[in-house]
């Protein structure tokens, strides 16, 4: 039991580019082997492992998160929702993404004047 108690103590989401779906399904699978030994652990307990548990990058997430946790509204199926949407939106604009790079570069207006046709707002 205890093998298992400090596996799931030690698992955390520390790569941005990883589905959290997948890792909370691990989890899961961890709190499943704990109840079945003797060792349980309850959703509300889960919730917060998750979001003490993952990157910088959804720090926004974690936010709506702890706020859900103090009104009592927190569910696993809201947190992983949460996450799934927040994921989406790292794969998309995150820096390592090249494409997302691209657009974000082509969708910055030039401050200045053409250097051929003299007019303000392109190079």
């Amino acid at each position: 039991m205890i093998k298992v108690k400090k596996e799931f103590v030690d698992s955390k989401l520390d790569d941005i580019n990883k589905d959290p779906d997948q890792w909370i399904q691990e989890l899961e699978l961890l709190k499943r082997k704990l109840e079945i030994l003797g060792g349980p652990i309850t959703e509300m307990d889960l919730i917060i492992h998750i979001f003490h548990n993952l990157p910088e990058e959804y720090e926004t997430a974690i936010e709506f998160i702890e706020n859900e946790l103090e009104n009592d509204t927190a569910t696993l199926e809201k947190v992983k929702e949460r996450l799934r949407t927040k994921f989406e939106r790292i794969k998309k604009y995150h820096p390592s993404n090249e494409r997302a790079l691209i657009n974000r570069d082509l969708s910055k207006k030039y401050k200045g004047l053409c250097s051929f046709c003299g007019i303000y707002g392109h190079k």
